[in-house]
């Protein structure tokens, strides 16, 4: 069979996770961290004053947070690689984020929080 040069490199994603799922050996491990170091899954978050401090996916994959040092933790959309909203309201820097169950909850740890969110 030909090959066209073109990969789809979600896809692939996709399928070495479920097969890591389905069975969790060295090789299908290997295949996963292989695709997730691949250039199209690098690139460079930018997240308010610059310095962040932890990041987390939603079980889905769709959302990524990341907590910065100041404060904020930002909610990207992973496909289209835009914000998607910012959380504010923190007096010290956001050292951690959650996600659990269905992305319909996640934390931020330590800090104290203050209502206040920015679109």
């Amino acid at each position: 069979m030909p090959s066209t040069g073109a990969t789809d490199a979600a896809q692939a994603m996709r399928l070495s996770l479920a097969a890591y799922r389905a069975s969790p050996t060295m090789e299908a491990r290997g295949a996963l961290l292989s695709l997730a170091s691949a250039p199209a899954y690098t690139g460079r978050l930018r997240n308010g004053s610059g310095l962040v401090k932890d990041v987390a996916f939603s079980p889905d994959g769709a959302v990524l947070a990341a907590a910065g040092q100041d404060g904020r933790v930002t909610l990207w959309d992973v496909g289209r690689r835009r914000e998607r909203v910012v959380l504010t309201g923190h007096r010290a820097a956001a050292r951690a984020v959650a996600a659990q169950g269905r992305g319909r909850r996640g934390g931020v740890q330590p800090g104290r929080y203050r209502p206040g969110v920015h679109r």
